[in-house]
């Protein structure tokens, strides 16, 4: 239940929020995710460090509407940026803050940060993107004829740790790059990596990126893809040398080889899709529509609906957007469901 605070009810600034602070914006990460405020809300929000009324905040700025006043102070209700201050410890996080805190570890940064700033830095951009668009070009050819010659089927896949090795090696590919560009673009100071489990199935390396989210809405969608077409290049280099195992006559090898860039590729679709996790698909997704907590909004629409109540929290012309993502959203829960009952392989 969304927290609606009246002007009479007190809250106070919560504890161990993390803020930073890039280009004119303040990125907080709350029990609930990540918010980015303006200055001037940043500002409002600062009155809260003291015991204060809704009322003795929004007086201070009456040079703002008091309909939008109240709304802002209802964000940081709702994302318990500010809570009660007699709430109880336990009420002052939230499920997923507590599944992200055993879900996802710092690991020792110093190795690649070293890597990303001493090595991919120095690399020709240019020349990494036109091999690893050459790469994936080439691996279509490639692939088909390995599929041919080694008999690939997914039934045929071994268990083996190398193949959920080789998902890790992407998964962290994938974050130097990011990385690099991040390093690039000013925010060198500011690079930490972590390992994150998802549902306790798929493990991911993953870089803070805040300091991405403080340039332009374009030049994010335009890194991200970027980066995924020289993930995408690593996939396809997989396939290019199994090709060559498959000339020396080395079936097994080939066979390998070819598993690690179907794998790959496997990967990077997840990756890409934008209707389950908080991936690289749901973030241009949410960059494109600007459109953000689309699950969060989808099952209030629902809950709102079965309740008839007016849906006066989303503008009009964006609920078309959380519709549509969850209506793909449950479907995707539908189908895994399905393949899950019917004893369907998913071997990524």
């Amino acid at each position: 239940m969304v927290l609606e605070p009246k002007d009479t009810s007190s809250f106070i600034i919560q504890t161990g929020l993390e803020v930073s602070n890039y280009n004119d914006k303040y990125y907080i990460k709350t029990p609930r995710g990540l918010v980015i405020l303006t200055s001037l809300q940043y500002e409002i929000l600062q009155e809260f460090r003291s015991e204060k009324t809704v009322a003795e905040v929004i007086s201070k700025y009456q040079h703002i509407d008091n309909a939008k006043m109240q709304n802002l102070i209802n964000k940081f209700a709702f994302e318990k940026l500010i809570i009660e201050p007699r709430t109880p410890f336990i009420k002052r996080k939230t499920f997923g803050y507590y599944f992200r805190k055993i879900t996802k570890f710092k690991i020792p940064s110093a190795p690649f940060i070293f890597i990303v700033n001493n090595i991919l830095c120095k690399l020709n951009i240019y020349l990494v993107t036109i091999l690893s668009l050459l790469f994936v070009i080439t691996s279509i050819y490639t692939n088909i004829v390995l599929i041919n010659y080694t008999g690939f089927s997914w039934n045929d896949v071994p268990r083996v740790w190398s193949f959920f090795l080789i998902g890790l090696f992407i998964a962290l590919y994938h974050e130097l790059w990011l990385a690099r560009f991040i390093s690039v673009y000013g925010g060198k100071e500011n690079l930490k990596f972590k390992l994150r489990f998802l549902l306790g199935v798929f493990i991911s390396v993953v870089v803070n990126w805040e300091f991405l989210l403080s340039l332009e809405r374009k030049k994010i969608i335009k890194t991200i893809l970027h980066v995924d077409l020289i993930t995408a290049g690593l996939c396809g280099s997989f396939s290019l040398i199994g090709y060559i195992f498959m000339m020396l006559g080395l079936k097994n090898l080939a066979f390998t080889f070819c598993c690690f860039s179907i794998i790959g590729y496997s990967y990077m679709g997840l990756n890409f899709y934008p209707f389950l996790f908080k991936s690289d698909g749901y973030n241009i997704f949410c960059l494109i529509t600007n459109s953000f907590r689309l699950r969060h909004y989808f099952i209030k629409i629902i809950i709102s609906l079965f309740k008839r109540e007016k849906i006066d929290y989303i503008e009009k012309n964006k609920l078309w957007v959380y519709l549509l993502w969850g209506a793909c959203f449950i479907a995707t829960l539908i189908f895994l469901q399905y393949a899950v009952t019917h004893g369907i392989r998913l071997r990524i």
